[in-house]
């Protein structure tokens, strides 16, 4: 999986808040997530690295939509009032500087929605960028916050091989078929093999380290 990730820390009651998006190609899709949690107490920055996340309880969820356009066009959009929320297009292949996701994140008060602004201003982002309406803040993620070195980049263009092989050969085995349920079918019913990787996407629980 190559994507670009944007961790976005905030401090709200008591709590150290975490905001990740995500955006890049998994295996043969080409995808994009938001997800939602917190600690249980205020950390230190130099805490965030090593602290165990828990997805935000029933009552704290937001909610969540985003477009993800690839190259100008919108790929998908999608909304729900959720702690993780994703979106993936099967058989693209998408390199992540190719994807803009314009998020939109509705919190349950005002000062939650501004201590979230005030997170992404440390993220880096300028508040002129930022589009603030009562609890609603509105925003776009382009560049990845992730440093690569030079070791990095030959295994990110390796693994893109890989990726851009398989959306290849997938599109090939499935090639009578224009719709994407009709495709994952057919693996499903006459390459059982094949419907079990293309599956493995990301496996999430309900907890993650910073």
């Amino acid at each position: 999986m190559i994507f670009d990730c944007l961790p976005v820390y905030f401090d709200y009651e008591g709590k150290t808040w975490l905001l990740e998006l995500w955006k890049g190609q998994y295996g043969i899709n080409t995808g994009a997530e938001i997800g939602v949690y917190y600690a249980d107490r205020i950390l230190e920055p130099e805490e965030y690295k090593s602290t165990l996340f828990q997805s935000v309880e029933d009552c704290d969820m937001p909610a969540l939509s985003f477009h993800l356009f690839r190259k100008g066009v919108q790929i998908a959009d999608v909304c729900a009032r959720h702690w993780w929320l994703t979106a993936f297009s099967m058989g693209r292949f998408s390199w992540p500087a190719d994807l803009y996701l314009r998020a939109c994140i509705t919190f349950a008060t005002h000062s939650l929605a501004h201590a979230f602004v005030d997170g992404l201003v440390k993220a880096g982002y300028r508040r002129e960028d930022i589009c603030m309406d009562c609890h609603t803040v509105t925003f776009s993620f382009t560049k990845s916050a992730m440093h690569w070195n030079c070791f990095d980049r030959i295994w990110i263009r390796i693994a893109q091989w890989v990726n851009r092989f398989w959306c290849r050969v997938y599109l090939f085995v499935t090639r009578p078929f224009c719709l994407s349920i009709d495709r994952i079918l057919y693996l499903y019913y006459y390459l059982p093999a094949a419907f079990r990787k293309m599956l493995n996407i990301r496996k999430y629980k309900k907890k993650k380290r910073g």
